[in-house]
């Protein structure tokens, strides 16, 4: 297989933050010389740039109820709104848990977390018919908040994937999707 490459993705959206919700966020103290423009949380001064968010930041506003009912999550320092869940995204949700679970497990040592955040905060990140693989995400200058990443592979349903992290754990692209 030919490496790909790199390819500019952005990630999600940023999510957009309303005067009331920057106001709730002033009241609490979350915050010290920031500013609210155009939806984003920033820090002003010689350059103004979107605030980055710390996992204690991100975990005082679920206390303070300010995510509550919001679809997001926290990536490299920055609240991004998840994508919408339905067809297909469901049922190969479900086919990729079935696929995995008998490779993550107590026997294994590996651990299986569908769709449950995962804290990382040395990362400042609480995270959410082919397989798109996209590794190593860098920022990308060109743009005001996007990532890019310098590894992005296409899997099909004939080759196998494994994990960065187990490469010991190989699975058949085939058997992530639904029939």
């Amino acid at each position: 297989m030919t490496r790909p490459q790199p390819v500019t993705t952005p990630l999600s959206p940023r999510y957009q933050w309303s005067a009331n919700e920057y106001q709730g966020m002033l009241r609490a103290g979350v915050f010290d010389e920031i500013k609210l423009l155009d939806g984003d949380v920033v820090i002003t001064g010689a350059a103004c740039k979107p605030y980055r968010w710390t996992l204690d930041d991100y975990e005082q506003l679920v206390a303070l109820g300010m995510l509550e009912d919001k679809r997001v999550e926290l990536v490299q320092g920055e609240i991004l709104v998840l994508s919408p869940m339905g067809e297909p995204h469901a049922p190969t949700i479900t086919q990729l848990n079935e696929s995995l679970s008998p490779y993550c497990n107590s026997r294994t040592g590996y651990r299986l977390r569908i769709q449950m955040p995962l804290a990382l905060p040395s990362l400042t990140s609480e995270p959410e018919r082919c397989l798109g693989v996209h590794r190593h995400p860098v920022p990308d200058p060109q743009f005001f908040s996007a990532w890019r990443y310098q590894d992005c592979q296409v899997f099909h349903p004939a080759e196998q994937v494994a994990p960065l992290v187990a490469p010991e754990i190989v699975v058949p692209v085939a058997a992530v999707f639904p029939a």
